[in-house]
């Protein structure tokens, strides 16, 4: 936590949880948008992919954010939000660096599972910390995670038009 004495330390810390949030949603989103290319060159050039398979590995990125983000969440909560924002960064980082050296599909089945164990990590912790920043002033709270479900939408869309390009 920062020093109550310094507020500035939490602003530093906000701006940086919202930064990393738009940063890390625009990331998800282009990935998803790249995977579904991927997924459409290795049906056309490697080996066939049913419209079955290609969904499932779409899908299966929101299994270790669905069961994932509780548990994550409440160990963030009990053992310190940092490490869980920077295992999200390792994850995510990890997911899409073997994505790009593979075209077997049960390796990129686990790299959406790495993208959806990022998110699971980083949203818990980061509105963890967020409401901590905040915790003194109802007001900035309310500021605070307007804007992270704006750094959260506007990543998201952003990340959806880039992700093709």
């Amino acid at each position: 936590m920062t020093d109550p004495l310094h507020p500035s330390s939490h602003l530093r810390s906000i701006t940086a949880a919202l930064v990393g949030t738009f940063v890390l949603r625009i990331a998800s989103a282009v990935m998803g948008s790249m995977i579904q290319l991927y997924l459409g060159y290795i049906d056309r050039s490697i080996y066939p992919l049913s419209a079955t398979m290609r969904g499932i590995a779409l899908a299966v990125f929101f299994l270790p954010e669905l069961i994932g983000a509780p548990v994550l969440g409440a160990w963030s909560d009990r053992y310190g939000r940092k490490f869980f924002i920077w295992f999200s960064a390792l994850t995510g980082g990890l997911g899409a660096q073997l994505a790009a050296l593979t075209t077997n599909f049960g390796a990129l089945v686990v790299t959406r599972l790495l993208a959806g164990l990022s998110t699971a990590s980083a949203f818990p912790a980061t509105l963890g910390l967020l409401s901590a920043e905040t915790c003194a002033d109802e007001s900035l709270r309310g500021r605070v995670m307007g804007l992270f479900q704006l750094a959260t939408i506007g990543g998201t869309v952003i990340g959806i038009l880039i992700g093709g390009r």
